[in-house]
């Protein structure tokens, strides 16, 4: 024959419960929020185009804060071809060229700040005319593509370190105040009840 289960057990038990939700409930939501991604590029990532182009423009998923943003096109001789200032509608961010972009291979170096304040940044080789073989991804200025990986992943291995922390924290934080309010519940209904006040026997 089973034993009952006792009132202690059961509220323990519902605490836990609720302490598991809350858990679940913080670990889906900071991913929900992940920093803004690269969609959309003109010119597109290894396109030789007939002609230079008279701007560089990058699509993002969500709107962009205005602030901290660069977006410069190079040569394979470090010359930078943009000019003006960057430019931001919503989502996109673009920039003007100079005129007279000779024959060859460049790379747009980009950051922005994503809406959760985020800085992500990227590099997208692109050509130009009788441009040749495309070079090695390996000449490309060092950590940008890492730069742009950990982007792209929504979230950098630190950023996981401290969520997972947190989510901990805050799980053993609710379990924990279940179980006390548990306790005080059934302490309160354990304390023996004196004789009525009204007199009755």
């Amino acid at each position: 024959m089973s034993r009952p289960v006792s009132g202690r057990t059961r509220i323990v038990a519902a605490a836990l419960a609720v302490a598991a939700v809350a858990c679940g409930l913080l670990w889906i939501a900071e991913p929900a929020q992940a920093h803004d991604q690269l969609i959309e590029s003109t010119p597109a990532e290894g396109e030789v185009l007939p002609a230079p182009p008279d701007e560089v423009m990058l699509q993002f998923t969500d709107e962009l804060i205005e602030l901290g943003g660069i977006i410069v096109v190079t040569d394979a001789a470090e010359q930078s071809w943009t000019e003006g200032d960057l430019v931001y509608d919503g989502s996109r961010a673009m920039i003007a060229l100079r005129d007279g972009m000779p024959d060859g291979w460049y790379e747009i170096r980009w950051q922005v700040v994503s809406r959760d304040g985020h800085p992500i940044s990227g590099i997208i080789p692109f050509a130009v005319g009788d441009a040749g073989e495309r070079p090695s991804p390996a000449a490309t200025a060092p950590g940008a593509a890492a730069e742009q990986d950990s982007a792209d992943t929504g979230e950098p291995g630190a950023a996981r370190a401290i969520r997972i922390t947190l989510v901990g924290l805050a799980g053993a934080v609710i379990a924990g105040g279940g179980y006390w309010l548990a306790s005080r519940l059934l302490r309160r209904r354990d304390i023996p009840h004196g004789p009525d006040e009204s007199g009755s026997p």
